[in-house]
């Protein structure tokens, strides 16, 4: 009886034994369920995502042989998937930059990235196109670097833009540099930032470095040089100013420059003023002159007259 009890006792511990590792595996079972559907739900989210980019997102061996190519790689280069998968991602450089590719494998066979580079592809139809890479290497579970990912965005919109408002602001620089108005800017303090050669040439110096730096006080006339605080505060306060300064030269000559001065503000850390003058001294000085001839013209005629009557 006693044997009989001890081996009832052995089945009933090993049956709850036998349920409790079942509870257990079932919940394993649950969680490793759960665990899968959560990742093909992130595998088809990120699917998604590759699918429905503008960008072109493309996979490659280390050797750089292409395997997955996107839509977004379609509108941006003009191939369709079946006819570069297996290709050589060269397929799509200009014959001009033949060891870019080489370049940016070799940082990834060592593990780095490459991001935002900018450069030149080639599309199907042969034109060239501007476009930022970010290059990213791919492990396996090992962490063996088993390919690489290439996002690529057509920034060529962008590139024209700059490139128009190079040339915009070279073109204004050339006629600002050959231009005979006297031009320059300068600080809220009146610090000269920058000067045209006109504005060099007149004041006597011969390059613009013996003017930057300076205030531009330090070339007025000693009779006018306390109205320049004056200056200061009407750009500053209304944004514009005009009249006529007198000058000297390096020579030490007096020259009278009229002037029409706006403040810059917009899209600048701190204000600029822009200065562009006239030299009117020669036409100030005929002005006088023919002034004084006027007047000896009437003096002369008034005599003449009382000498008739």
């Amino acid at each position: 009886v006693v044997g009989l009890i001890a081996f009832m006792v052995f089945v009933v511990r090993t049956a709850r034994r036998i349920a409790k590792e079942a509870v257990a595996a079932h919940r394993d079972l649950h969680d490793k369920i759960v665990e899968l559907k959560r990742a093909g739900e992130t595998l088809s989210r990120l699917a998604a995502i590759v699918e429905s980019s503008d960008d072109a997102i493309i996979g490659k061996t280390p050797d750089g042989v292409i395997v997955s190519w996107n839509p977004g790689a379609e509108r941006i280069y003009g191939y369709a998937e079946e006819e570069v998968i297996g290709q050589r991602v060269s397929l799509l450089v200009p014959p001009e930059r033949p060891d870019e590719v080489t370049q940016i494998l070799e940082k990834i066979k060592r593990g780095k990235r490459v991001d935002h580079f900018e450069t030149v592809r080639m599309r199907k139809d042969g034109t060239r196109i501007h476009v930022s890479l970010s290059v990213s290497p791919i492990r396996d579970a090992t962490g063996q670097i088993t390919g690489a990912s290439t996002t690529s965005r057509d920034i060529s919109e962008r590139k024209r833009a700059e490139e128009a408002v190079r040339q915009s602001e070279e073109r204004y620089r050339d006629l600002v540099e050959h231009s005979e108005i006297l031009i320059c800017t300068h600080d809220r303090e009146g610090k000269l930032l920058t000067v045209n050669r006109a504005m060099v040439r007149h004041l006597g110096y011969e390059r613009a470095e013996e003017l930057l730096g300076r205030r531009l006080s330090d070339f007025l006339g000693s009779d006018v040089v306390h109205l320049f605080d004056t200056y200061l505060d009407k750009i500053l306060k209304e944004a514009y100013a005009e009249g006529f300064m007198k000058v000297l030269t390096r020579s030490g000559e007096e020259r009278v420059l009229e002037y029409r001065n706006s403040l810059r503000t917009e899209d600048l850390a701190e204000p600029i003023v822009r200065v562009v003058a006239l030299d009117v001294t020669e036409r100030m000085r005929a002005e006088r002159e023919l002034g004084k001839r006027t007047k000896q013209v009437q003096t002369l005629r008034a005599m003449t007259l009382e000498i008739t009557r």
